[in-house]
């Protein structure tokens, strides 16, 4: 039996993932360059984020019928799937 990860759970892992570095890292790196200003570049990213996510979210139920890696195998080919 073959372990794939179903595209609900790489949306999952995804959302997750965007959100964990958001508040872990971005913070910290933003002050040192942009001190009090920094709240408006966090918000951009935040923005371009979410919009990010929506398109994959919406990739992944348009193609709901195949696996995460059979669709990043389609889309990049083999040789980008394998790293």
């Amino acid at each position: 039996m073959e372990k794939t990860i179903s595209t609900n759970q790489a949306g999952l892992i995804y959302c997750i993932f965007t959100i964990a570095l958001k508040l872990s890292a971005l913070p910290s790196l933003m002050f040192s360059y942009a001190g009090n200003d920094s709240y408006i570049a966090c918000l951009i990213a935040l923005i371009i984020d979410m919009f990010a996510t929506i398109t994959v979210i919406s990739i992944l139920i348009k193609h709901s019928d195949k696996s995460f890696k059979e669709l990043i195998s389609e889309t990049f080919g083999k040789v980008i799937t394998s790293i």
